[in-house]
């Protein structure tokens, strides 16, 4: 009798084994199929990462030309200004002392005539001149700079449509 119960109840413990079995199997293929699809996730992500990080230090080198340019451009700036702020200073001693030994229609005549200012536009026009080298310079290396950039950007932008269409084809 008991082996008439224990073999009625075999095939009952059988199919529960092959049922928690396929179970299991089931489970594994679904932790399986979810890994598979966070590493194509992952994936993706990563190159996004990484395209975004060449756009990032593209911008950077980019921004770093420019902010030597403007750098050049202040340094200039300031040598121009450094200039004219001494011949302000000799003008002022010239007016002093002028004043002082009474020459006081000397100096007026000195303004009035325009000569001081013709000959301290003549200088200043001198000094540019000398600095328009160095403008043209950091001009050129900024146009350069921004012509690599825009190519790039339309070397990327024809590769993509490159790829655009045979992914749409498959």
């Amino acid at each position: 009798m008991r082996m008439l119960q224990t073999s009625l109840a075999l095939p009952v413990i059988g199919a529960a084994h092959r049922t928690e079995l396929e179970r299991g199997r089931h489970r594994l293929y679904m932790v399986l199929g979810g890994m598979a699809v966070m590493m194509i996730v992952l994936g993706i992500l990563l190159l996004v990462l990484r395209r975004e990080m060449r756009r990032m230090k593209l911008l950077q080198q980019h921004l770093e030309g420019a902010n030597s340019i403007k750098e050049m451009y202040m340094s200039q700036f300031l040598n121009l200004c450094t200039i004219y702020m001494d011949k302000l200073n000799q003008f002022c001693k010239i007016a002093e002392r002028k004043i002082s030994t009474g020459h006081t229609d000397d100096l007026y005549r000195m303004t009035k005539s325009g000569k001081f200012v013709e000959e301290q536009s003549r200088e200043f026009y001198d000094t540019f001149d000398k600095c328009r080298g160095f403008f043209e310079m950091a001009r050129i290396v900024f146009l350069k700079r921004q012509k690599s950039a825009h190519t790039f950007k339309h070397k990327k932008r024809a590769r993509s449509a490159c790829v655009k269409p045979t992914a749409l084809h498959s």
